[in-house]
């Protein structure tokens, strides 16, 4: 995906976004708070690990954030092999 997450003390919240990385094509960015990811809700960010991991190259992953107070649905989309 390529973000940096954190979730020690509450929700799973984006710490940084790697440059040219899926998530940045998404439209993710630092500071967003991960919700559901394929709606599956997350609370930690080994459950983002383990959703993104089960992803197959060629297809797009739904994610909600909690931006500035308002959920957004985004898409990410890996690119195929």
């Amino acid at each position: 995906l390529g973000v940096v997450l954190t979730s020690a003390d509450g929700p799973v919240r984006i710490e940084r976004v790697a440059p040219g990385s899926v998530a940045e094509s998404a439209g993710l960015r630092a500071g967003d708070v991960v919700l559901l990811l394929a709606g599956v809700a997350v609370s930690s960010a080994s459950d983002v690990q383990r959703l993104v991991s089960r992803q197959p190259p060629g297809t797009w992953l739904p994610v909600r954030v909690r931006r500035d107070g308002a959920e957004l649905e985004l898409i990410a989309k890996f690119p195929p092999l």
